[in-house]
């Protein structure tokens, strides 16, 4: 029923036909199938420990340095994406809130970190546009949790793709000397 309805198009009184319920009541079974469907993978979106297994950490450190890093332990990459929004209607507060002196534009920010087999291993988000990407980072105890997961090898690195200062657990930029 839930992918019935993410379909397009699809509206509640199509659905409600299909189903045979009354629109109300097909509102209601999507949502509670949203909500388990949400609570099920929000976690997984957030951080990957599958994706952060010792021996992967270990293929990927591998597959980056064969590749000329100039450190033995990046496992992966961390960038922000801001994406633009209408300007909300809601109050100034609100406003300000989503706005984005940078780039001088409402926003929401996103901040992945993707590793070398392509594959995204976490995406948080969305933030306001106002918040800085070290907030971000701070917010989502990507440090702690990788030392949690990664405890057996010795240090690890994520690398950044800006010059933002991030913590130890970043010890270097892309651009001081990547290929």
């Amino acid at each position: 029923m839930l992918l019935n309805r993410y379909s397009f198009p699809r509206r509640l009184g199509d659905m409600s036909i299909l189903f045979g319920m009354s629109e109300s009541n097909v509102s209601v079974v999507c949502r509670g199938f949203e909500s388990i469907v949400m609570n099920q993978i929000k976690w997984g979106l957030q951080f990957n420990i599958k994706q952060f297994r010792p021996e992967n950490l270990e293929r990927f450190a591998s597959a980056i340095y064969d590749k000329g890093a100039a450190l033995p332990n990046i496992v992966g990459f961390i960038d922000g994406t801001m994406q633009a929004i209408s300007r909300p209607s809601q109050g100034n507060e609100v406003q300000k809130a989503f706005y984005n002196d940078w780039k001088h534009m409402h926003a929401l920010k996103y901040q992945s970190i993707v590793t070398p087999d392509g594959i995204t291993s976490s995406l948080l988000g969305p933030y306001v546009g106002s918040r800085h990407d070290q907030y971000i980072y701070t917010m989502s105890k990507t440090e702690a949790r990788l030392n949690d997961y990664a405890c057996k090898i010795s240090s690890i690195f994520l690398i950044q793709t800006r010059k933002i200062k991030i913590f130890d657990l970043l010890k270097t930029d892309v651009s001081d000397g990547f290929a």
